[in-house]
């Protein structure tokens, strides 16, 4: 019956239990936060409140995807992935974000960095390339796109 639940008010763990828990804990944890919420699961349907330059920063990326659709060669991708990550850059610089909102628009940033890093990192683009590279740009349009769905600039910003 080791495995049997313990459901009574009065259950107690001994020490040994008590050691193996935090045990448990430490190694499945191992320091890192665990968020258990994503930035679309919005509190109260209230969008996550940032700063004005992040929402600045935000817009330009937009734009600068907006203008910059057709990939033309690897000099391309890479100046248009070298001014992207200059934004992303400060709106890092500029963040005063702070708690489950900070971490939110780290987490709604976190695939697009990735992205832009790749856009810096090409060394030669072939035929098929060119419309993977389209199709890059146009997915990083859209989720820029969904910002103001979720985000909004703080009231006292």
């Amino acid at each position: 019956m080791e495995s049997y639940l313990i459901m009574h008010g009065d259950a107690e763990l001994n020490i040994k239990q008590k050691e193996a828990l935090v045990n448990w804990f430490k190694e499945q944890y191992k320091g890192e936060k665990k968020i258990e919420r994503s930035w679309t699961d919005l509190i109260d349907n209230k969008k996550w409140q940032t700063n004005v330059e992040t929402t600045e920063g935000i817009d330009r990326m937009r734009a600068l995807l907006k203008a910059n659709r057709n990939v033309s060669d690897v000099e391309f991708m890479n100046k248009l992935g070298e001014d992207l990550m200059q934004e992303i850059k400060t709106i890092f610089a500029k963040c005063t974000m702070t708690g489950l909102e900070h971490e939110m628009l780290h987490q709604y940033l976190k695939v697009d960095i990735h992205n832009i890093q790749g856009f810096i990192e090409i060394k030669q683009l072939n035929e098929g390339d060119l419309q993977t590279m389209q199709g890059m740009i146009l997915n990083l349009e859209r989720n820029f796109n969904t910002y103001h769905n979720f985000f909004e600039t703080a009231q006292n910003d």
